[in-house]
C-alpha cells in the first residue's frame, strides 16, 4: 500500500483516510493539493500500480510463497 500510495502522493493527491493523511503529513516533500491525480499519472506509473495491486491480490491468501522467513540463531549472527 505504501508503494502504491507514494506514487499518488508524489503527484499531490489529498488522501481521505486518516492513516494516509498522517503518514504523508510527516514527509517533507508531500503537498496534498489535488482530489484526483489520475490524469497526472504516467503510463509507467499506471502499469506499476496495477502490478502492485495484482501482486497484493496474489499474496492475500499465500503470503508464504512470496516471502522467505527464516530463523537466525545467535551462533549464526556471530559468525
Amino acid at each position: 500500500d505504501i508503494m502504491r500510495n507514494e506514487i499518488f502522493a508524489s503527484h499531490g493527491l489529498k488522501f481521505t483516510t486518516e492513516k494516509w493523511k498522517s503518514y504523508f503529513a510527516n514527509k517533507p516533500w508531500y503537498k496534498g493539493i489535488y482530489d484526483n491525480v489520475d490524469d497526472k499519472l504516467t503510463e509507467i506509473e499506471k502499469h506499476n500500480i496495477q502490478i502492485i495491486l495484482d501482486t497484493k491480490a496474489e499474496m492475500k491468501d499465500n503470503e508464504a510463497s512470496f516471502t522467505k522467513k527464516t530463523m537466525i540463531t545467535t551462533d549464526e549472527r556471530a559468525g
